[in-house]
């Protein structure tokens, strides 16, 4: 049986079906292709790893405003470029939850089993509520762990797609030249899809995330690309 809230949501624009994870500015280009060719997501600074669940669609003039921080000489809270995954997969198979923000003497009414998912609410100094962060209580995560149909991967830039979705393994083959008997070998790259993605402005052309969702069902892994 369907969970009717599904029908709800679905409506929301501010809602999404996905957690999503954005790399830091330090290098993000060379972060997400190592992410996604060792598979692993980690957390450098915490024993448990942070996503939001804004919407995409809606979170894309928030990575604008961070982008422009480099012009003022700033790193940027959050590149372009990011990890989504399954909402309701990370809840039910790795307990993913969202944060519980409260004043700093408030931890100690929590339990200590659910500690990790304190965050210091400060309306005048440090209001992040805004992150709508969500997380999960592990400093690793195999992305091969996980079906690759509940993952997407978000660039700036369309170009940038096929360098990260590809598995650039190689096919090898034999061949002989007229006459000579000894083989040489032929290598010829694969290309098949690994991962599913999408660019900031074929997002930018998307209604709402879960019209995105359905978007992924076009992008087949292990096809040729």
């Amino acid at each position: 049986m369907s969970n009717p809230s599904d029908n709800i949501r679905t409506l929301r624009r501010d809602l999404s079906p996905y957690l999503f994870n954005f790399l830091r500015d330090d290098d993000a280009p060379t972060i997400l292709h190592e992410i996604l060719t060792n598979g692993t997501l980690l957390s450098k600074e915490h024993e448990y790893i942070c996503f939001t669940d804004a919407p995409i669609t809606c979170y894309l003039s928030n990575l604008e405003y961070f982008d422009s921080w480099k012009e003022r000489g700033y790193k940027a809270m959050f590149s372009q470029y990011g990890i989504g995954i399954a909402r309701d997969w990370l809840i039910e198979n790795l307990g993913a939850r969202p944060v519980i923000y409260g004043q700093p003497d408030e931890i100690n009414l929590l339990n200590e089993s659910i500690r990790w998912r304190f965050q210091e609410l400060d309306i005048h100094k440090g209001d992040y509520s805004w992150l709508r962060e969500w997380r999960i209580p592990m400093k690793e995560l195999n992305l091969y762990e996980i079906p690759r149909e509940h993952i997407i991967f978000i660039a700036p830039k369309e170009e940038e797609l096929k360098g990260y979705a590809v598995d650039w393994d190689f096919d090898v083959d034999f061949d002989y030249d007229h006459g000579e008997s000894h083989p040489y070998l032929i290598e010829t790259t694969k290309e098949t899809r690994s991962w599913k993605g999408f660019s900031i402005n074929q997002i930018k052309e998307i209604e709402n995330d879960f019209v995105l969702s359905a978007r992924t069902n076009t992008q087949i892994i292990g096809e040729k690309i």
